[in-house]
């Protein structure tokens, strides 16, 4: 029998999540998923290593994205199908990298301030990077907070002791980063931006004008009504609608690979309609 469920929005070890994106293909062939996406914050560097774990196991492995836009709500915008070695993709990721690679070294200092020291040489990646997961993982080992909630809640969250704020591109940039690179545009989770539906609703009419392609309906953090206002939306404004577990591992348990809101699985339908769209 062919697996008929998909998850489009999936992080591994390479940005937030516990999992290598070896253990994440893995993972979701044991689910008995039939597509995948990888979407790490503000990097691609997961997405061949998926591809290629996947290429005999029967699974689709879509290349993505999820970057975080400046905004006056919490807002990201997942990108699909990206050309991973477009260099506009990769010169701006670059830049992102390198700018909170040295706001990292600003937030170990804030750190140190408050009585947590962090040496540098044991949060640096193989490559020599400073990486917050890796601040996160030490202080987590030595017993300064038991999990990454409890990190960003007492620490490092905005209005915290060591917040540091990130690079983030507008919306606009986001999205015309993603087309320019062969990609589709999406608003993430628009059921965490923290608005009421009027307020979405004219955010989803703000990022259709700045040619967003579609909406993540489907998403844990979506009731199962939110959901249908969100399918509703997509329609109104003839937008591409697409599904994820948002899944971290470890990180975040409540978020269970395969599953969106109240736990539904997400159907392959929901891939192909949104291939038909891509295809215009």
């Amino acid at each position: 029998m062919i697996p008929t469920y998909i998850d489009l929005h999936i992080h591994t070890l390479v940005s937030d999540g516990s999992l290598s994106p070896f253990e994440v293909v893995r993972a979701a062939a044991i689910q008995g998923l039939r597509a995948i996406a990888i979407t790490d914050h503000d990097t691609v560097d997961g997405v061949l290593k998926a591809q290629q774990e996947a290429a005999g196991l029967g699974l689709q492995v879509i290349p993505g994205i999820e970057f975080s836009a400046v905004y006056s709500c919490e807002m990201h915008i997942l990108g699909y199908w990206l050309n991973i070695n477009h260099p506009l993709l990769t010169g701006i990721l670059k830049e992102i990298k390198e700018w909170n690679s040295q706001n990292l070294i600003r937030l170990i200092m804030k750190l140190k301030r408050i009585g947590i020291q962090i040496p540098l040489h044991d949060v640096k990646t193989r490559e020599g990077n400073i990486e917050l997961n890796g601040v996160i993982r030490y202080m987590i080992a030595r017993k300064y907070v038991e999990s990454r909630k409890e990190a960003f809640d007492r620490y490092l969250g905005r209005g915290k002791p060591a917040y540091v704020p990130s690079k983030k591109l507008t919306p606009e940039e986001c999205i015309s980063v993603i087309h320019e690179t062969g990609g589709l545009a999406i608003l993430a989770h628009p059921g965490r931006m923290g608005l009421d539906e009027r307020e979405t609703e004219q955010t989803v009419l703000y990022l259709k004008r700045a040619r967003i392609d579609g909406i993540e309906c489907y998403h844990p953090d979506h009731s199962l009504q939110f959901k249908d206002y969100c399918l509703q939306l997509a329609l109104k404004y003839n937008l591409a609608i697409t599904g994820g577990s948002d899944f971290h591992g470890r990180h975040r348990p409540e978020y269970q690979l395969g599953q969106a809101c109240g736990h539904q699985r997400i159907p392959y339908s929901v891939l192909e309609d949104l291939i038909k769209y891509r295809q215009g």
